[in-house]
């Protein structure tokens, strides 16, 4: 995405608006920052650590707005990133859609960057697991991979931080795997996965949307871009994902523990995670890394070794049977 020159307000100033502020400012647009805590409630020392490797006068673009978000700022920018977790209700961001402004995420600002085929993954519960468990698998076969995205590494950080952004120029980058929210969804109009992962959708997040079908159609933005080329993985199980599967142009590949034939010769019961919700992920992952063209047995080796993620349930030891 062209940003030079261009007027960026940033809603919201986490680790993703940091990283989309950072961005812009080095691809020399006007960039200004405005977040509902006042200044005092966090450390602003990440924009000032930049000083270092940007010149004076690109900083110099820099605005903040602390303690909230005038809707003026939205009427004046170009474009409006706004972080995942902003409301996309504010009035700010009602004038911005009315006069047609652009409102995009921070992964749509670097899309155009991505040369290696997208892996994302989604649904209410398991993102993260099967995220970093499809990211083990990758490189334990020995490719080059980036994986982050709503796991906890921004898209941009992958991108543009030194080593992400010398494998790409590189080409050496293989693939690119990524947790998405559907927050993320909503703000990424042009995003396109080639494997795309829906693993399943229960009541949630209903503080934001209005309605639980409000949120079905968000998490259901996974599959707009796929094409009869990309590939829908999704739960077989899950009515109200089989019911988005079954609108799909992609191939679709459904995954349930009801029917694990496809892959006879593995055990999801040696894996070290437990559980059949665990079992689901392990499934999905599986899926996934099969329809890349990675071995099943490769697979297996990273289910024995992989612990699990940190605060999840993972196995302690067994006493007497338990």
């Amino acid at each position: 995405m062209e940003l030079k020159g261009k007027k960026i307000l940033i809603v919201g100033f986490g680790r993703s608006g940091a990283a989309a502020a950072r961005y812009c400012l080095g691809q020399g647009a006007k960039v200004t920052v405005t977040d509902t805590r006042t200044e005092e409630s966090f450390d602003i020392s990440a924009l000032a650590s930049m000083s270092e490797s940007w010149q004076a006068h690109e900083l110099a673009l820099l605005r903040t707005f602390f303690g909230g978000n005038p809707a003026h700022l939205f009427e004046e920018a170009d474009i409006i990133v706004p972080s995942p977790g902003v409301p996309l209700e504010l009035e700010g961001i009602r004038r911005a859609r009315a006069k047609k402004i652009p409102i995009v995420g921070e992964m749509e600002l670097v899309l155009d960057k991505i040369k290696a085929p997208i892996i994302a993954i989604t649904g209410t519960n398991g993102k993260s697991t099967v995220t970093t468990i499809i990211g083990e698998i990758l490189k334990d076969a020995g490719k080059d991979v980036l994986v982050g995205g709503n796991l906890g590494t921004p898209l941009i950080e992958l991108l543009e931080g030194e080593a992400g952004s010398e494998r790409q120029e590189a080409g050496k980058t293989d693939f690119v795997v990524l947790e998405v929210s559907s927050y993320q969804l909503e703000i990424s109009p042009n995003f396109h996965p080639q494997v795309a992962l829906l693993l399943n959708i229960t009541p949630d997040h209903l503080d934001r949307y209005n309605s639980m079908e409000d949120y079905i159609k968000a998490k259901a933005l996974i599959d707009k871009n796929l094409t009869e080329k990309d590939v829908l993985i999704y739960n077989g199980s899950d009515e109200l994902v089989a019911k988005i599967a079954a609108a799909s142009k992609a191939k679709k590949l459904p995954f349930s523990l009801k029917d694990q034939r496809p892959f006879k010769d593995i055990d999801l019961n040696k894996a070290i995670i437990k559980g059949a919700h665990n079992k689901e992920n392990l499934l999905a992952a599986l899926f996934a890394v099969n329809a890349l063209g990675i071995e099943p047995k490769v697979a297996q080796r990273v289910f024995e070794k992989f612990k699990g993620l940190p605060h999840r349930n993972q196995f302690v030891r067994e006493i007497d049977g338990i």
